[in-house]
């Protein structure tokens, strides 16, 4: 099984079924689930696509929302990601990938009290389905109607809270590059469930992989190396978004990714 995935954002304007299509024919392993599009496609149908195809899923991006600033409830918020754990197991996803919220009105204790409680709730399912809750912190601008987890050491205090194995993290070294050295050399890497590698700009500039924001001083393959080195052994799964689109486009974006993982496997044989 290969551990390098694309995340369906790459491909944003392919349905579920390209894109699943798409990335076996390009020799892609691995998808990253994005929960509009399996939607959009159906549930069951997306289960059975991805049964008959035998594509590994990396993760599955769907919601949370935790601290009622973005028109649902804390209860509504709870339910839906069960239903997301559920389909998450459904698609032998290891795992689901949630955001905290924004703090809207709230302080940042009652913003982590509220997260809290929710994931008291939610960890029990999610243990019984065998899934990983990943929260993922963005220092990016935008990022507030997602999270209010911003800095590493935000997310380390919030597992701690937390203190289950069922309760992981999302890392993109490109948004904290700085942390990447201090990531690796504790036992935070453990607490790694996906690699995320993003990128804003260009794809057509993913054959240099310095020149992808968040990587002008560390590589994105020094990143991995680093990163696998130090015994994170989950998906590293590309992210990326542009504003070129159309199949050649999304097919060289691809290719550019896996590139990349070749170049890494050819000099790292434990990825």
């Amino acid at each position: 099984m290969s551990r390098f995935s694309i995340n369906e954002r790459t491909t944003a304007q392919w349905t579920f079924d390209e894109d699943v299509v798409n990335y076996l024919a390009l020799g892609v392993e691995a998808i990253g689930v994005r929960r509009d599009k399996i939607i959009n496609f159906g549930e069951e149908r997306s289960i059975e696509l991805i049964q008959d195809m035998a594509i590994d899923v990396s993760s599955v991006f769907w919601g949370g929302g935790f601290t009622g600033a973005d028109g649902y409830s804390h209860r509504e918020s709870i339910d839906d990601v069960m239903r997301g754990i559920q389909l998450a197991a459904a698609l032998s996803s290891p795992v689901i990938v949630v955001g905290t919220g924004p703090r809207g009105g709230h302080t940042v204790n009652h913003s982590t009290r509220l997260v809290l409680d929710a994931l008291q709730e939610l960890i029990p399912v999610a243990r019984e389905e065998g899934i990983i809750i990943g929260l993922e912190p963005l220092n990016m601008k935008g990022a507030e109607p997602w999270t209010f987890l911003t800095r590493l050491t935000e997310i380390q205090r919030l597992l701690d809270d937390v203190d289950d194995p069922q309760v992981q993290f999302v890392f993109d070294p490109g948004y904290l590059a700085s942390d990447l050295d201090r990531i690796c050399n504790s036992e935070l890497v453990q607490h790694i469930c996906v690699v995320r590698i993003t990128d804003f700009q260009s794809c057509g500039e993913l054959n240099h992989p310095e020149t992808i924001p968040g990587y002008e001083n560390v590589g994105v393959q020094e990143a991995l190396f680093i990163l696998e080195q130090s015994g994170f052994r989950g998906f590293y799964e590309f992210d990326l978004m542009s504003e070129a689109h159309g199949d050649s486009v999304y097919q060289e974006t691809v290719k550019s990714c896996l590139a990349i993982s070749h170049s890494i496997l050819s000099d790292y044989s434990g990825v």
